[in-house]
């Protein structure tokens, strides 16, 4: 015998969907008041005496003038650490017609709107719980707490006015809630703005190989509209920056042994290790050895269902091994407590060590270390690069016990 499905009342719709509008509602007014809050903090408590903040912002707002106005600015600031495609500089540029506090509360409020979402796909996929209502929960006192207390990534990115913030967020939707039907076209998004989220195609792989399609139509639609603005300008970054590896030895030596740099190349291209043996050759071979250990967690990890994990360790493996990782460059370490929550109940010592590597990576900050009461260099390169060291760790005890656990995959419906 057919079961009838149970009838709705309409009224019981009408109210949830009520419910819903009131919590975006809530939520989107928790953002503009947080953005107040915030801006007003950014002023009283800066990162740095100098530069003033948005200095990021502000120079993408000078390559958008550029290339409208046909000038290449690859070629202008050769000098300069410019590794970002000119797509980038076309979305900032829709900022430069406000001025003053308007523009720093519209980039603020895109970027804590973003945190919130981010916060809110990870508990959704975790909790199975609806999203409105933790969309304003997170609004309201998540995403002001990442922000102000517990991340020092989330701060530097809003000091600086960086994009990584923006760029998470498309991916960790794309692959934590949308459909994986229509999977990709975010990714390839992001990785037209930040090359980073290339690296995200391997956990498109396994639901479908068209969302690596979609994903590469999505990237090359991105190069194609900034193409329409400069022709010169896009030919310069895809077709000589990039396959020249000039991008890469731009950072590396304006950059790469810098105080703040806290990536695994970094490590190796400073004091101990200066002098006695090949800096290059073994901040690369730490990073491949790092990138098969980490790809393979988040491989396994979503192969387990456990979807914000397997976002997470692919993020910090690109933080990991990048020539260059600044603290904004660390924003996906705010996932660490909705993994331990994901690991709680199957892999616990690692859920724990989740949660232990937070004050090492999510509270570190260079104004702090840049005045560590030492004259020991080696002492000096081991706190700067904290970050990529623990991650490192914590990298690895995720690839074990996910090995350890492979052959006996979870159900969770709600990652699938």
């Amino acid at each position: 015998m057919t079961m009838a499905p149970p009838v709705v009342a309409p009224s019981l719709v009408a109210g949830a969907r009520r419910r819903t509008i009131l919590y975006v509602v809530a939520g989107l007014v928790a953002t503009l008041a947080w953005s107040v809050v915030v801006n007003r903090f950014l002023w009283r408590q800066p990162m740095f005496p100098y530069p003033p903040r948005f200095q990021d912002l502000r120079e993408h707002l000078g390559d958008f003038h550029l290339v409208v106005n046909g000038a290449d600015p690859y070629y202008l600031r050769f000098r300069f650490n410019d590794t970002t495609p000119p797509l980038v500089a076309l979305l900032f540029g829709s900022l430069s017609s406000i001025h003053g506090t308007v523009r720093a509360m519209v980039f603020l409020g895109v970027n804590l709107a973003c945190v919130s979402v981010v916060l809110t796909a990870g508990l959704r996929t975790v909790l199975h719980r609806p999203a409105a209502p933790l969309f304003a929960l997170s609004a309201a006192i998540l995403t002001p707490v990442t922000v102000l207390v517990l991340s020092q990534a989330a701060y530097s990115g809003l000091w600086w006015g960086q994009d990584q913030i923006i760029v998470m967020a498309l991916v960790v939707v794309d692959l934590l809630v949308v459909p994986p039907r229509h999977r990709g076209y975010l990714v390839g998004l992001g990785a037209g703005i930040l090359l980073a989220p290339v690296f995200f195609g391997l956990l498109l792989l396994r639901p479908d190989w068209r969302s690596v399609l979609r994903a590469a139509a999505a990237f090359l639609g991105t190069a194609l509209l900034a193409a329409v603005v400069n022709v010169h300008a896009s030919t310069s970054y895809w077709f000589h920056l990039l396959p020249s590896g000039e991008a890469v030895r731009r950072v590396y030596f304006t950059s790469i042994g810098r105080q703040g740099n806290s990536s695994l190349i970094a490590f190796a291209a400073r004091p101990p290790f200066t002098h006695s043996i090949s800096a290059t050759a073994l901040g690369y071979a730490l990073a491949a050895v790092v990138a098969v250990i980490g790809l393979s967690a988040a491989w396994w990890a979503q192969s387990q269902r456990l979807g914000v994990t397997a976002v997470a360790a692919v993020g910090l493996t690109t933080a990991t091994i990048s020539p260059v990782s600044w603290d904004h460059h660390w924003i996906w370490a705010i996932l660490l407590p909705i993994v331990a929550m994901e690991l709680w109940a199957t892999h616990r010592a690692v859920a724990v060590a989740s949660l232990v590597v937070i004050p090492l990576a999510l509270l570190r900050a260079y104004p702090v270390t840049r005045a560590i009461p030492t004259t020991e260099p080696w002492v000096a390169n081991l706190v700067w690069s904290a970050p990529s060291l623990v991650m490192t760790v914590l990298l690895a005890a995720l690839c074990l016990s996910l090995w350890r656990s492979r052959s006996a995959p979870r159900s969770n419906p709600a990652s699938a």
